[in-house]
């Protein structure tokens, strides 16, 4: 289950890295008084909209996440989405390596990257407050760098559509965007955070992973040892 042809693969492995030192540069260059203006501007728009503040309270509670979760999850579950009813378990398998090397990388960047207040922690007396309306609401963090919750989205919308075999893949890109804005809304991240931070997170083991090959590996390795019932005929890899 090869994600990506040989012929292009260090073609697109050299664009994420090309990719990885922008979002660098742009992390150290980025005004500070942008992100300000960036949530001054799309948290100010909850002003005078009851509505709007309870949808988006409820958008950055664990509960949400979880619902969040599930939405993710239909991707592989449901058959015909993104993929084929007969790859579902390949692809699902396919995915281990990614959540493995995610995890790590993760943590590693967070320790790096120190502590760095979020808008909710910088403006707590000039906002709208949406833990408020729901004190399950996440709206502040002393380690608003970088967006962990964006990086998700990215990796898995990327195995998604890479792994995918049908049209319904690319709605993976859209939801990912949108899951993404609830935390710029309410405080929990700064615009920086999401285009700087979550692709420094992502990216790195998306190229470790396409690079390697190591969805393939993982499924001939999972081959030797789960019950053949678990796995159906495996679907042919790309040249």
């Amino acid at each position: 289950m090869r994600l990506i042809p040989l012929q292009l693969l260090k073609k697109v492995s050299l664009a994420f890295l090309v990719f990885l030192a922008l979002c660098l540069v742009g992390w150290h260059l980025y005004p500070e008084s942008f992100d300000h203006s960036a949530f001054k501007q799309l948290n100010g728009w909850l002003e005078g909209k009851p509505s709007m503040q309870s949808a988006m309270a409820f958008a950055n509670t664990r509960k949400f996440d979880s619902l969040a979760g599930l939405l993710l999850a239909a991707f592989f579950l449901l058959p015909g989405l993104a993929v084929a009813a007969g790859n579902r378990r390949y692809v699902m398998i396919g995915f281990v390596p990614a959540a493995l090397l995610f995890q790590p990388w993760r943590m590693l960047v967070g320790e790096l990257s120190g502590e760095k207040p979020s808008p909710g922690r910088v403006f707590w007396n000039a906002m709208v407050r949406l833990d408020e309306l729901n004190p399950g609401a996440k709206v502040a963090s002393d380690h608003s760098f970088p967006s962990d919750h964006t990086a998700v989205l990215i990796v898995w919308a990327t195995y998604i559509v890479l792994a995918g075999s049908c049209r319904g893949k690319w709605l993976a890109l859209p939801i990912a965007a949108i899951l993404s804005l609830p935390r710029l809304f309410g405080g929990g991240h700064w615009l920086s955070d999401v285009l700087f931070g979550s692709p420094l997170v992502a990216l790195p083991p998306l190229i470790v992973l396409l690079y390697f090959d190591l969805p393939d590996r993982f499924l001939q390795f999972a081959l030797t040892r789960l019950p053949q019932r678990l796995l159906p005929e495996r679907p042919a890899s790309n040249p």
